[in-house]
């Protein structure tokens, strides 16, 4: 007898309960669909998620967190006009959030590049820089205005214009593009980070601010002009920011430097850590920093002479290729990393001084990292490392990076044992 088999269908409720066929999102509370709007990468998606339906049409703008980004991979922004479109459509969203007091924006992202439209900047740059400088100084007035904690502005302006016929050097170059933050209220006592990467513009610091609560402070890939050094060297003062703990320094240049001019001077109680990267035109720097900890110096080549004031001072990355004057107590210091050259090459004999001398202010340092450059050799080229490195009795740990120009080297053996002896 056979076994007959019955197969029941099973139905699975729908998302709602009730089988009103409503979907998973929408059983959501508003608070979570806030955080997840919070966390898309661009706010313009959360910003076109108003056209879903009522309960979506001014839900965006209740996010503390709002990121725009110029992504050149969408099709709008790589069209002509599509620099303009952005700036629009940040200004008419940023406009919508104001109108939401509460809860209040916290964080600011925004990302501008231009570089990818200089076919259409060079054509008319009356048409399209100017726009866009005066777009991102009301980006950056609308954050200090509205006391964000968070600013993150990234401005990537197409290169200045060269004038091929022009006589003089004045009239070749054009110049970086202008953007003054003298005029802005450029003050907040709620903003935390702080971060501007400016390329290919001229910044105008502003003689007054205050930012008591800055913890974080990034000036990257800009001019600072005529004056910066003592604006810049006020903006990130005690006086300036009382609770600055980070500061980064990253391709900045200093327009119209001269050797008569003071030094660039650091005097901030709180801050931690202090890193430099590729400061172009920073001849002298003088570090009043009585809570540094870390010190991170690369690719400021024409930095002469360093004074400082820095008894906490703990770890240093100073990679400089040439002679340095420095003035200070630096015994505090456990943990250091420098850079030698085996031979003089096309730098001179004297391209192992600053670094030399590193050595012999941090006596006391116990973790020792040396990066060797061993060039091809000339004729007359000689073991520059040999017979210059101090004793260094207390250092327990060191890594030592060879970088070969050529197979055969020998001639480098005995500076590099002197590191080891």
């Amino acid at each position: 007898m056979g076994v007959r088999s019955r197969s029941k269908s099973i139905t699975l409720p729908r998302a709602g309960g009730g089988g009103g066929g409503a979907d998973l999102i929408s059983e959501l509370s508003d608070d979570l669909l806030v955080r997840v709007l919070e966390v898309l990468p661009d706010a313009r998606d959360a910003v076109r998620t108003h056209a879903l339906s009522r309960r979506w049409r001014a839900l965006w703008t209740r996010v503390a967190v709002l990121r725009f980004d110029s992504d050149t991979r969408r099709r709008e922004f790589r069209e002509p006009g599509g620099p303009g479109r952005f700036v629009a459509f940040v200004d008419h969203a940023l406009a919508l959030r104001a109108a939401e007091k509460e809860p209040a924006l916290e964080h600011l992202e925004i990302s501008f590049d231009l570089s990818v439209h200089e076919e259409e900047a060079s054509s008319d740059p009356e048409q399209l820089v100017p726009p866009s400088t005066e777009a991102a100084q009301r980006w950056i007035r609308y954050a200090m205005q509205h006391e964000v904690k968070s600013l993150t502005f990234k401005v990537d302006l197409p290169l200045p214009l060269f004038n091929d016929e022009a006589d003089d050097d004045d009239d070749f170059y054009s110049g970086n593009n202008v953007m003054t933050l003298d005029d802005l209220p450029f003050s907040s006592a709620k903003l935390e980070t702080m971060r501007l990467n400016l390329s290919a513009v001229r910044l105008r610091l502003p003689s007054t601010a205050a930012f008591a609560s800055l913890t974080d402070l990034s000036l990257e890939n800009m001019e600072v002009g005529a004056g910066g050094g003592r604006l810049l060297g006020r903006l990130v003062s005690s006086a300036c920011c009382p609770r600055l703990h980070r500061l980064r320094l990253v391709g900045l240049e200093l327009a119209e430097m001269e050797e008569e001019e003071p030094p660039l001077l650091i005097d901030a109680g709180a801050l931690l850590e202090l890193l430099l990267l590729e400061f172009d035109e920073l001849l002298f720097l003088q570090l009043r920093t009585p809570s540094l900890r870390v010190l991170h110096v690369k690719g400021c080549y024409e930095l002469e002479e360093l004074t400082v004031s820095a008894p906490r001072l703990e770890d240093v990355k100073f990679l400089v290729r040439q002679p340095l004057h420095i003035d200070g107590d630096l015994s505090s210091v456990a943990r250091l990393e420098i850079e030698l050259s085996s031979s003089q090459g096309y730098l001179g004999d004297d391209r192992n001084d600053g670094s030399i001398r590193l050595l012999e202010c941090c006596s006391l340092i116990r973790c020792l990292e040396v990066s060797v450059d061993v060039p091809e050799r000339k004729q007359q080229d000689v073991d520059i490392i040999k017979g210059s490195i101090p004793q260094l009795p207390h250092v327990a740990s060191l890594k030592i990076h060879v970088t070969l120009r050529e197979r055969r080297c020998s001639y480098a053996a005995g500076g590099i044992a002197s590191l080891l002896a």
